[in-house]
């Protein structure tokens, strides 16, 4: 039963409030509150004071939540770009160890090659000092050797002058040129 319901259910109770004669004060009783059972309108009272408790602290954890979803958002995008500069970081580093090996490798096979090139050298200037000596006592023994080494070349010279080249050519070998070839 709502408040004023009492009042419609005889219309010569009913006094307009509005009016001069109204001069009382209006009573509204309920049987539940005589008899003191009114308890379901408490109850009501006090369920949705719960709700409403309910709602603010499922907003408080909505936005609480929105909150941490945003701050993992912004540390995976930190992370991720840690991340980036960490691999492009590596992938320079890998670059240059790369660079710095090839040089390596070029500076070993230098000196390799140089090595080579003086252990060579050595071994031609052991090998003409050989040839030198052993021509030297060819020479002197009337032998002549045969082979890649570079030998003394010997031009004859006649007390006779003859014509074109060098001395010692035949009179019948002139060359145009005047070389002895």
């Amino acid at each position: 039963m709502f408040r004023h319901d009492s009042k419609f259910v005889d219309p010569t109770f009913y006094v307009d409030p509005l009016s001069e004669e109204f001069i009382g004060v209006e009573c509204c009783l309920r049987w539940c509150q005589i008899f003191g059972t009114c308890r379901a309108e408490e109850e009501a009272k006090k369920a949705a004071g719960e709700a409403e408790a309910a709602q603010r602290l499922y907003e408080q954890e909505s936005a609480r939540a929105t909150e941490l979803i945003e701050q993992q958002k912004q540390i995976a995008a930190q992370e991720y770009q840690a991340q980036d500069v960490a691999r492009t970081e590596a992938l320079i580093a890998q670059k240059e160890s790369k660079r710095a090996l090839d040089v390596t490798q070029r500076q070993v096979a230098a000196q390799k090659q140089q090595q080579s090139g003086l252990l060579t050298a050595e071994t031609q200037m052991a090998q003409a000092e050989l040839a030198g000596s052993a021509a030297g006592t060819e020479e002197a023994g009337g032998q002549r050797r045969r082979g890649s080494a570079p030998k003394i070349a010997v031009t004859k010279v006649s007390p006779k002058p003859a014509i074109g080249g060098y001395g010692g050519s035949a009179p019948g070998r002139v060359n145009p040129t005047g070389l002895n070839i």
